[in-house]
């Protein structure tokens, strides 16, 4: 188990993209893990799930908006997946 301090404004969204975010981190610092490595992360969070597998490429071909021209919210979270 890990605590994770979120510094920035705090909501369930925010706490599960920064966990899930943290947990990548964790991996890829791993001495087995290689470049191309499937890293695997299991969520409850479909916000979460559909942010980062399904919405993003079209929310950043839209400069972060949503199709009704509302801006993203957590973009600046969700852009650290792609980074």
């Amino acid at each position: 188990n890990l605590k994770l301090e979120i510094t920035t404004k705090k909501t369930n969204n925010i706490a599960e993209l920064s966990a899930i975010l943290k947990a990548i981190e964790l991996s890829i610092k791993l001495p087995d893990y290689k470049i191309g490595d499937i890293i695997e992360i299991h969520s409850d969070s479909r916000y979460c799930i559909n942010s980062i597998l399904y919405w993003a490429d079209d929310w950043e071909q839209n400069n972060w908006q949503t199709k009704n021209k509302k801006p993203v919210k957590n973009h600046r979270d969700i852009i650290t997946f792609f980074g």
